[in-house]
This record gives structure tokens, C-alpha cells and sequence, in this order.
């Protein structure tokens, strides 16, 4: 195609869009407002999932040291633990350590087994904190095949731990199936939207396209217009949709969120449903013209 037909496609696909404005502003409405329900989904599933991050590195394995280790194996043994794919940081606490966290929980009181004459119980243990909570018994697992499993009092997670770990697992995989679920809805039915107003401008079309046929025209010249007028949708929907998510991300506060960087992931998500916008748009413009050529051969 030349760059005079090229330009002439366009042409009829800008017009396209302007000569039929109550069904142009009615899907451009539809489709924006489809995409900005996506993105405050998507968004809510982003926070939760960065709150469940910060939940899951506060949900560790606590191991304790029996009295007896030589302490100055301590560092071989935080060493070796380090290096297992699955572990993020090991941090030791000595029996003083410990001590002195329990005295500054309750600074009001005095040393208890200090005035007793009891020496200090309280174990040395390891915290171990995982990538994922998934890792827990994978983690504990090679531990207990290791060489240094006779230093440890016990090889078992904390119950209460676990639970909290199987119910994060569960929540993650949750709201991962569903965001999955309404992006594949909401794809399809923004193809179908529209599908449905570029059939109606083909309908009022059909005598040129016929027309066009009988010359001879290319049939990309014939596609053309009506991918340019689908893909102005995807422009102009994604344009809207942006301004719409940085007016609610503004006004809800989201860019000063601690937990994770929202600006970073804002203008990554406005990059990506900008280019969905118009992948999606182009797909059900070529899928309706091509439907239609198909079920009105000459």
C-alpha cells in the first residue's frame, strides 16, 4: 500500500469515528470505565499482595541452640543456612541477646532470675527468614538432613506459624486466580464492545466496502480504516483511563504508600493498559472487518 492510500485509510478511520459520535462517546465510556475497574482491582491486588510480602517476612522460623554448641561454630553454621536458594537472611541471637530483649519489653521490672540466683535459661536460637512462606518445610527439611541438625532442641515449625503461612499461601493463590478470571472476562468483553460498534459502522459502510470489492481495492485499504478506528478507541480510552487512575491514585493517597514504591508501578501499569488499550482494540477491529469480508464474499 502506498503512502496516498495510506493516508486515505486513516483518513476514513478518523471520520469513522467522528460521523457516528453518540456510538463513538458510548464505547469510548464503556471500554474506559471497564479499564478503570480493572486497574482499581488490579491496584487493590497489588497492595494486598505487597501487605502480604511484608506479612510473610515477619513470619519466620525461630530455632533454638542447645547450650552445649561451641559457639564458635555459630558463624559456619549461619553461613551454610545462608546459602540455601530458598533463604533470604539468617540472623542469630545470643542467651544475652535474648535476655535483654524480654528485660526491655518490661523495663518496669528487675531481672527475675537475676534475683533468684538462676542462671539465664533462655536459649541462643537463629532466625530464619524465607523468600516465600511456600519454602518453610523445604527449608526445615534440608536442615534436618544437614550435619549441624544435632545442634538444634527441635526441627519443627511453630504451629501458629504454619497456620499463618498455609492461610497467606492461600490468599495469594486466591487473589491471583481471581485477577486472572476478571482480566480474561473484562478482555473479552471490551473485544466484544468493540466488535459490536465497528459492525455498526461497517452496516453503514457496506455499500462502499461493496463498491471497493467490485474495483478491486487491496484488501488492507478495505481493513484499513476500521483498524485506524479501532485503535483510536485504544488510544483514547487508554488517555482517559490514565488520567482517571492519577485523579483516584491522588485523591486516595496511594503515592505515599510505605510499603511498596506506587509511582515506580503507576506509570509501569499506565504503560501496560495504555498498550493493552490498543492491542485489544486493533484485535476486535480486525476480527470484525475480517468476519464481515468473510460472510460477504462477491
Amino acid at each position: 500500500m502506498n503512502k496516498i492510500l495510506l493516508k486515505k485509510g486513516i483518513q476514513l478511520g478518523v471520520q469513522n469515528l467522528l460521523r457516528n459520535k453518540i456510538l463513538s462517546l458510548a464505547t469510548l465510556a464503556i471500554i474506559t470505565l471497564i479499564v478503570f475497574i480493572f486497574n482499581i482491582i488490579l491496584i487493590i491486588h497489588v497492595i494486598t499482595n505487597s501487605g502480604i510480602d511484608e506479612l510473610n517476612k515477619k513470619v519466620d522460623i525461630i530455632l533454638y541452640l542447645k547450650d552445649n554448641i561451641d559457639y564458635l561454630f555459630i558463624p559456619k553454621l549461619t553461613n551454610d543456612i545462608q546459602k540455601y536458594p530458598e533463604v533470604e537472611k539468617v540472623i542469630y541471637t545470643s542467651k544475652e541477646e535474648a535476655l535483654n530483649t524480654i528485660l526491655q519489653k518490661f523495663p518496669d521490672n528487675t531481672n527475675p532470675f537475676e534475683e533468684y540466683g538462676i542462671k539465664n535459661p533462655l536459649p541462643a536460637s537463629i532466625r530464619i527468614i524465607s523468600k516465600n512462606p511456600e519454602d518453610h518445610k523445604t527449608i526445615l527439611d534440608k536442615i534436618k538432613q544437614s550435619d549441624f541438625a544435632y545442634y538444634f532442641t527441635s526441627l519443627t515449625s511453630n504451629d501458629d506459624n504454619a497456620k499463618i503461612v498455609q492461610k497467606l499461601i492461600a490468599i495469594t493463590n486466591f487473589t491471583r486466580n481471581l485477577l486472572i478470571t476478571i482480566l480474561i472476562s473484562f478482555a473479552i468483553g471490551a473485544t466484544m464492545i468493540v466488535m459490536n460498534a465497528l459492525h455498526l459502522t461497517i452496516q453503514n459502510r457496506k455499500n462502499e466496502i461493496f463498491i471497493q470489492q467490485l474495483v478491486g481495492a487491496d484488501l488492507s485499504f478495505i481493513k484499513l480504516p476500521f483498524i485506524v478506528e479501532g485503535s483510536l478507541y485504544g488510544i483514547i480510552a487508554g488517555s482517559l483511563n490514565s488520567i482517571l487512575i492519577y485523579a483516584f491514585s491522588q485523591k486516595a493517597g496511594l503515592f505515599e504508600i510505605q510499603i511498596f514504591s506506587f509511582s515506580l508501578y503507576f506509570y509501569e501499569l499506565i504503560i501496560w493498559q495504555f498498550l493493552a488499550c490498543i492491542a485489544v482494540s486493533i484485535f476486535a477491529s480486525v476480527l470484525a472487518i475480517h468476519r464481515y469480508l468473510n460472510s460477504t464474499p462477491l
